[in-house]
Formats: structure tokens, sequence, C-alpha cells
């Protein structure tokens, strides 16, 4: 299966980019990992906050190596509250995520906010970027530009937020200078999240809305 495409067959996507629903499908440049791509990443260090007479400065990934010092995206004070608003806020927070996956291969907080029910983004998402970290490959470009068309709170602790999104065109290299694979870009596409509130939003359930 190749690790880019997310299909929506039947109704039950997961989490980020996981699911079954209808007949679409959508395609997402793999997070790819490898334990140096970001010295903040792992660490939890705040990038913003390096010690004294120690570069914290961000340098984007190329054929030579992986992006390092990638600012890690923050939860937005209007994402935590059960409102529409901030179900659409929340979305456009977990394609922070992706894109800072895919820089940094770190899922641990898309692990987090992801229901065990998405077996698609556990697949596609969380086990493509461990696999990656452990082969040592990264990848350049592929950024995810999302546009939230419709939120709608459609039963207690539930909402739907439909988004249509764009990709970057990506290389992903398993070596400096090595190029093991090209992405295209990923024309307009258009998903429809699922997400359950308890403390704060999950995803549930990411379905195709075409």
């Amino acid at each position: 299966m190749d690790p880019r495409k997310l299909i929506v067959i039947t109704v039950g996507i997961g989490l980020m980019l996981a699911g079954c629903s209808g007949s679409t499908s959508s395609d997402f440049p793999k997070p790819s990992e490898t334990p140096s791509q970001s010295d903040s990443a792992d660490s939890g260090e705040d990038v913003s906050k390096a010690p004294a007479g120690v570069s914290r400065t961000y340098l984007e990934g190329s054929s030579k190596g992986p992006a390092k010092n990638v600012p890690k995206p923050e939860l937005p004070a209007d994402a935590k509250e059960f409102t529409e608003a901030s179900a659409s806020s929340f979305v456009e927070y977990y394609f922070e995520l992706l894109n800072y996956a895919i820089e940094t291969n770190e899922v641990a907080e898309v692990k987090r906010l992801s229901s065990k029910e998405c077996e698609l983004c556990d697949k596609s998402i969380i086990n493509e970027a461990e696999a990656a970290q452990k082969s040592g490959e990264w990848q350049v470009g592929g950024e995810h530009h999302p546009k939230i068309l419709d939120s709608h709170i459609s039963g207690k602790n539930v909402a739907i937020v439909t988004v249509e999104y764009t990709a970057d065109s990506a290389k992903v290299y398993s070596a400096p200078g090595k190029l093991q694979e090209e992405l295209d870009k990923i024309d307009p596409n258009r998903l429809a999240f699922d997400l359950e509130y308890d403390e704060g939003w999950r995803v549930y359930k990411i379905l195709g809305a075409n």
C-alpha cells in the first residue's frame, strides 16, 4: 500500500487521515522520521528559550538532512471550548501537528489527540512515521494547507468540521543526497472531521466529504 494514499472507503476513518467512507482517496505525504530530525522534538525543549551560546535556529530540511529545531505547535486557547468555532480552531491545529510531524516525525501529540478507532491514521501516519524513523528517512516539503468550510455541533459532545486542503509537492530522502521518492502536490480535496469532546477535542473519525 502506498503510504501516501489514505483511502476513504466505508464509514469509519479514524484520526488524522484514517478511514473509510464512500470511495474517495486522499493523498497525504507520509511523515518520515529520523532520530535527529529535531533537537527539540523529543526533549520537549522550547526552541525560543535555548541556553546561552546554544543555537536553536530553525533549519529547514534539504537533501543534506532533515529539518532541525522545528517550532512545536501550541494548542490555541480558542480551540479548547465546546463550540463550533473552537472545533474549527482545533482542526486547524491538527493540521499544524501534521505539518510538524512531516518535518520532525514527532507524533506524540497526534497520538494523544487521536481516537483509537482511527485505524487509517494509525496505519498511514503514526506507523509510517515510526517506520521511517527506524529506516532513517526524512521528508522535505509536503506542507498541508487547510481551509475550514463548515463546522457544526452534531450531537452531545460531538462536532463535524468540513475541510478543504491542498499539499505541496515533496521529496523523501533515505540518506544525504539519496532521493528515495518524489511526491506530487495534492489538489483541493475535502475531508470531514468527526470530533468528540471530553475536557477537550479529539479526532474520532475522518471521512471523505466529496
